[in-house]
């Protein structure tokens, strides 16, 4: 569908001005219709993809995508990807959404005033070797869900979604790096039924539940920073085993490691842990081993927060303590 260019219009045309950009508000979201002052034309997608693709510029989409097993779906650097209410993706083929330090890839509501679940979220269900770099996701009922797939999600900004940042399940073997992960309703990270899961050099701050969960899952967590989220840093439950090396847990609401149902085995050496809470609290025999050190003081992140809206909150959670400044 192509969209008026507004610089075709006359300026000694005000009302001509006035309408086109209420109906243009109106119609796309007041997010969309930001990027589209720069960007003259959006693209409208719905439903099944029949055969490889590649997105850019602006994208509407108006119902469910379902990507199918052997069709990939390309996204360009700098794309903005909006949902309205009800739609996501769903892939069963592949997914590469590699954008840049300087052109995030966007996947955001099209909403005017934008709110968490607003949309459903990214799916990747059965998929092998998808990515997604770079990318802002935001405002989905979860942000990033993973069944039996094998996938890289780095440098990313995953905000303000109803339920987890990111949830992978039923062995899956995510890589989760360099991301900036913060008020999400439910936990920043959780892994259910996986045996290769790796999280690294990820800030995970404000969740309403754990920063990063694991049930019935195998592990490594190095060189995070886990900060004030609703329940604990580090969450076992259920058969869990976890190594844990070099993060930092700060002011984390319950616990900074906390050991729930199940036989769970937990090894941790050189991690910082600072505020009042218990350090770990785990049973004797859950823990393997157990060591402090400095942990890690800052993450590198090479891109920026970018935010079109800020939202300021943590879905479902009364009380907001200060955002970060490290961020």
């Amino acid at each position: 569908m192509r969209i008026m260019r507004l610089h075709t219009l006359s300026i000694t045309q005000p009302l001509h001005w006035i309408a086109v950009v209420f109906v243009a508000v109106a119609l796309l979201g007041y997010q969309t219709f930001l990027y589209f002052a720069s960007h003259p034309s959006v693209t409208i997608r719905r439903g099944a993809l029949t055969q490889d693709e590649t997105w850019s510029g602006v994208v509407r989409v108006e119902s469910p995508i379902q990507i199918p097993k052997t069709i990939t779906l390309t996204i360009q650097p700098g794309t903005m990807i909006t949902f309205v209410p009800t739609s996501g993706l769903e892939i069963h083929g592949k997914l590469v959404a590699v954008g840049t330090p300087d052109e995030q890839i966007q996947f955001t509501s099209d909403a005017t005033a934008p709110q968490d679940g607003d949309w459903s979220g990214i799916s990747l269900i059965g998929t092998s070797n998808s990515e997604i770099q770079y990318s802002i996701v935001e405002f989905g009922q979860s942000g990033i869900r993973l069944q039996e797939s094998n996938a890289r999600i780095g440098h990313s900004i995953l905000r303000w979604n109803r339920g987890d940042g990111l949830f992978a399940t039923s062995s899956s073997t995510p890589t989760i790096e360099y991301n900036r992960i913060y008020q999400n309703g439910g936990n920043g990270i959780n892994i259910e039924g996986s045996d290769r899961a790796m999280a690294r050099y990820n800030y995970i701050e404000n969740s309403g539940e754990h920063g990063l969960r694991n049930s019935h899952s195998t592990t490594t967590v190095e060189l995070n920073i886990f900060r004030r989220n609703q329940g604990s840093g580090i969450f076992l439950e259920s058969e869990s085993a976890v190594t844990a090396r070099g993060n930092t847990l700060a002011e984390n609401r319950k616990n900074q490691i906390l050991c729930g149902g199940g036989q769970n085995h937990l090894t941790a050496t050189t991690n910082a842990v600072v505020g009042v809470q218990p350090r770990v609290n785990c049973p004797k025999d859950a823990v393997v081993k157990n060591t402090y050190g400095k942990g890690i003081t800052g993450i590198g992140f090479d891109y920026p927060n970018v935010k079109r809206f800020d939202f300021g909150k943590t879905p479902g959670v009364e009380t907001h303590p200060p955002a970060s400044t490290t961020r």
